[in-house]
């Protein structure tokens, strides 16, 4: 369990009895929980484990319930404010206090939670088909044979041309990681910029802060800030212009910035019990939709009315597909959209869309 808490400086009594309580459930509930946050108790100095006195209710209820507590620099100023308390020491790891954060006068502090050590596979990644060569799969789609496939049945000879445009694929096309935690706009500008601002703030540090280095800090800061908010501002604009396009990509980033998720339910069933898990509530309007359906008869089933008047001969009894038809069809798949069942992203159709056309 991961909880984060703050706990403002004129907390009462009552209140942090209650924090405290939280911390109790917490350590019952789970074989191993971390908890973060602002505590604001400014008179603890964790540098100074001498000075820490058990009457304290903070170190009464950590000692209680055997927690740890794991950042030894100050976070604000000479204080030491935000924390991390963790069931097992060892879950938590590479605690490090790093420069403000943003405008606030807090500290940054990094660590990493060991949830589940587990390997990367190809199952945890996707193509990305917006960086692969194209000129390299056209060539590599050119060199194969589809003129000459000696099979008679169409689906026979798309079975063969699908395989080989995903084996092309297998080969050029490369592979990513699913999740993606960098914010959408980040690019290389940005993550130059940030690098810089926390080289500037380890060197102030080390230093043992000098204030000729704390303003090299700030004009990297500056630069940074300033980097970040242009990135976004062109990002979100693209975004805009482009809605019309890529109206997926657009009202992705808008949820994504909502703070409250619609959620279904909670419903009342037949018997009037109030019900909340996404299972039965699924059930119930499953129930319901079928209630109303409309019950065809089948045994009398209307005959359709008759529309086309023209003579016989003059009825659809041909289709005639050719190069251009196919190749305006090919020109107007939109990239953006998700792959379909037969696994061909419509990106890599797109940019094979040429070479495609005879096959």
């Amino acid at each position: 369990m991961l909880g984060i808490c703050y706990r403002p400086p004129d907390s009462t009594a009552d209140n942090d009895a209650g924090l405290f309580n939280l911390f109790e459930q917490a350590c019952k509930d789970c074989i191993n929980c971390v908890i973060i946050g602002d505590f604001n108790f400014r008179e603890l100095k964790w540098d100074k484990p001498e000075t820490l006195q058990d009457d304290h209710p903070l170190i009464n209820c950590i000692n209680d319930n055997f927690l740890y507590q794991l950042v030894n620099e100050a976070t604000r100023n000479e204080n030491f404010l935000d924390l991390i308390f963790s069931s097992d020491e060892n879950i938590v790891e590479n605690v490090a206090v790093r420069e403000p954060f943003g405008t606030s006068d807090h500290n940054i502090i990094e660590f990493n939670v060991i949830i589940n050590r587990i390997s990367k596979d190809k199952n945890m990644q996707q193509f990305n088909y917006h960086r692969a060569n194209y000129q390299d799969i056209i060539e590599a789609v050119i060199s194969k044979s589809w003129g000459n496939i000696e099979v008679d049945d169409v689906n026979d000879v798309w079975g063969i041309i699908k395989s080989d445009i995903l084996q092309i694929r297998d080969s050029f096309v490369p592979l990513t990681g699913k999740s993606n935690l960098k914010a959408k706009w980040v690019n290389k500008t940005v993550t130059k910029c940030r690098r810089g601002k926390r080289d500037a703030w380890d060197n102030y540090v080390a230093s043992g802060k000098i204030e000729e280095l704390y303003e090299v800090y700030k004009k990297k800061l500056y630069k940074s800030t300033s980097a970040n908010d242009d990135a976004k501002k062109q990002f979100e604009l693209k975004l805009a212009n482009n809605v019309k396009n890529d109206s997926k990509s657009f009202f992705s980033y808008v949820r994504s910035k909502e703070r409250n998720k619609v959620k279904v339910g909670p419903l009342r069933d037949s018997t009037g019990n109030i019900i909340t898990d996404d299972k039965t509530t699924a059930n119930i309007f499953n129930d319901y939709f079928a209630s109303v359906f409309t019950v065809e008869d089948r045994a009398n089933i209307p005959i359709a009315e008759q529309i086309f008047t023209g003579l016989e001969s003059d009825g659809l009894r041909e289709i005639y597909i050719n190069g251009d038809i196919v190749c305006k069809k090919l020109s107007e798949i939109n990239i953006n959209k998700s792959l379909g069942s037969d696994d061909l992203h419509p990106k890599l159709l797109f940019g094979l869309r040429y070479q495609l056309v005879g096959p």
